[in-house]
């Protein structure tokens, strides 16, 4: 993005990510094989309210608020780091360029690890593994003081945990009422927007207030409270 402003302006980007998206359409258009209804399990229909909207069971709407709160512990801290890096440790803004490139490199191994792991430990459990590793980032970064390289590793660490916790949680939401997983995906997603919207807006004037221990205070309740939504879901 940066080399793109440098050579084409502010608008370069949008320009390039608008083309990436619709490629990236055609080849989910393309690509994307038709459902076998055949081998599809046969379940009950979920009850309906009104116009084919169903009745989403407490167990479902745990699971639903327990990932977006944790969409939230972790973008409140996330949309602040920039700010925080450089009030703390005078971070430049290539320095803060460069940090932004290990938060890609720990989006990636994240997703990669829950593809090849979360199976294989179990949804529920490398999604509590997740919430774990963002609360042992969010220590380290409370603690690190004016020491810049503790501060940076405090944040991969809590990005490494929200991103693998996070994208494991999707699929419990996807299989928390097998009867109408287009309802709660759907409402997965409208819940998600709405508390990750409170963690970046609540996230920033509570570090512009009380600075980082203001943030980490939000991080830490909305991590708690997914917990406890977790744990209620079993």
């Amino acid at each position: 993005v940066a080399v793109l402003i440098n050579v084409f302006g502010w608008r370069g980007p949008f320009v390039f990510l608008a083309v990436a998206a619709s490629a990236a359409a055609v080849v989910v258009a393309v690509t994307l094989p038709a459902p076998d209804v055949r081998h599809r399990p046969v379940t009950a229909p979920a009850p309906t309210l009104w116009r084919g909207l169903r009745v989403v069971t407490p167990r479902a709407w745990a699971t639903l608020v327990g990932s977006a709160t944790m969409a939230m512990a972790g973008l409140s801290v996330f949309v602040i780091s920039g700010s925080w890096l450089d009030d703390a440790f005078g971070v430049s803004t290539g320095g803060v360029g460069a940090v932004a490139m290990g938060f890609g490199a720990m989006e990636l191994v994240s997703s990669l690890s829950s593809a090849t792991f979360a199976d294989r430990l179990g949804k529920l459990r490398s999604t509590l593994a997740g919430l774990a590793v963002l609360a042992i980032g969010l220590g380290i970064m409370l603690v690190a003081g004016d020491r810049v390289v503790l501060g940076v590793a405090g944040l991969l660490v809590l990005l490494l945990g929200f991103e693998y916790g996070f994208v494991t949680s999707l699929s419990l939401v996807s299989e928390a009422m097998p009867e109408a997983r287009g309802t709660t995906l759907a409402l997965a997603n409208a819940v998600g927007t709405v508390a990750r919207a409170i963690g970046a807006i609540v996230g920033g004037w509570l570090y512009g207030r009380y600075g980082i221990g203001g943030t980490a205070a939000l991080s830490g309740a909305a991590a708690s409270t997914s917990l406890a939504c977790f744990v209620l879901s079993r």
